[in-house]
């Protein structure tokens, strides 16, 4: 979103390059702040992260057709409590930024080809290796979970512009 003088604020469409540039970036920081929060993990921070993969968990159980609102909420907290618990101010700013960025299409591509219970299982093992104080799992676990995050925001998003352009008969 940009505020412009005189124009309001302007919601700016997703471009291929800034989901990409996101994601790789979320990549890069996003285990630093899981290292952090596991050598930090008094338990208070390992039990908070393991209620929402188990509330991610039931729901796609209870094969949520589409991505619901407690589906949503429950992924968010899960990386939320994560940077939260990475505790550094500018750490948490940027990966909530970045979070933000690369959530719109997430949250549209969780129910596509069985991304909402893998999604639940990867929270969950992440939230196991903090439980484990094993920062090194946590720090493997998210690059692959948000890898797939990448590959079907991008995927979502490439259906989206070919449904906004379609194709001269």
């Amino acid at each position: 979103m940009d505020s412009l003088l005189r124009h309001g604020t302007v919601v700016r469409l997703m471009s291929p390059r800034l989901l990409r540039d996101s994601f790789d970036i979320l990549r890069a920081i996003e285990p630093i702040a899981a290292r952090h929060a596991a050598e930090s993990d008094d338990g208070t921070i390992s039990a908070s992260m393991q209620q929402w993969p188990e509330d991610m968990q039931e729901l796609a159980e209870k094969r949520v057709p589409r991505v619901s609102e407690a589906m949503l909420h429950a992924h968010r907290e899960s990386h939320l409590t994560l940077f939260r618990a990475a505790g550094g101010e500018g750490l948490q700013r940027h990966l909530c930024m970045l979070w933000n960025t690369c959530e719109r299409c997430v949250t549209n591509s969780l129910s596509k080809h069985g991304r909402q219970a893998a999604a639940a299982r990867e929270h969950a093992d992440s939230a196991r290796c903090l439980q484990e104080c094993d920062s090194g799992g946590t720090a493997n676990v998210l690059p692959r979970h948000l890898e797939a995050n990448r590959a079907g925001s991008s995927d979502h998003l490439t259906e989206r512009v070919a449904q906004s352009c379609p194709q001269a008969p």
